[in-house]
């Protein structure tokens, strides 16, 4: 659905821009796709369950580590133990949490990564695709048209348009 992709791509970019009242934003952004999901009947009618503290704080450490190592070859074993759980009870934690899987809010958030270096750079596709942890442009070019609807190479075309 086109409304879910479009809240879901305010919050990525609001997560990386971090404006003025960053945390408003976010809020606000979480709050429509609640919403939304409420209207389509995806959720269940009750009050969401507030996080905890200390699970939000693990959420909050694994979100920042992915934002500094996007590029690096990610191992769920490695975000697991920044939780201090196993790699199972990590894979459910995060998906009952962020509501994706942590290989695809890592593969979205390279993605969304890419984009922005294909609309402020010069760089090469194949480089960007590199420094954004794919390690295979072929997968590269499938994951983004996937994503976006259009090749790297035709994105970075529109970057006049688009952004």
């Amino acid at each position: 659905n086109a409304a879910f992709k479009s809240c879901f791509m305010d919050i990525l970019t609001t997560h990386q821009r971090k404006p003025m009242a960053y945390e408003l934003a976010m809020k606000q952004h979480f709050f429509h796709f609640l919403t939304l999901a409420y209207e389509k009947g995806l959720v269940i009618k009750d009050q969401p369950k507030a996080l905890s503290q200390a699970t939000e704080e693990r959420i909050k450490s694994v979100l920042l580590y992915i934002e500094h190592h996007f590029a690096d070859n990610i191992a769920i074993s490695t975000l697991a133990q920044l939780c201090h759980v196993s790699d199972s009870h990590f894979m459910h934690f995060f998906k009952r949490i962020i509501g994706m899987s942590a290989i695809d809010y890592i593969n979205n958030y390279r993605l969304e990564q890419a984009a922005l270096r294909l609309k402020n750079t010069d760089t090469s596709i194949m480089n960007i695709a590199m420094e954004c942890g794919f390690g295979n442009i072929s997968y590269f070019n499938r994951q983004f048209k996937n994503r976006f609807g259009m090749t790297p190479k035709a994105y970075r075309g529109m970057k006049g348009v688009v952004g």
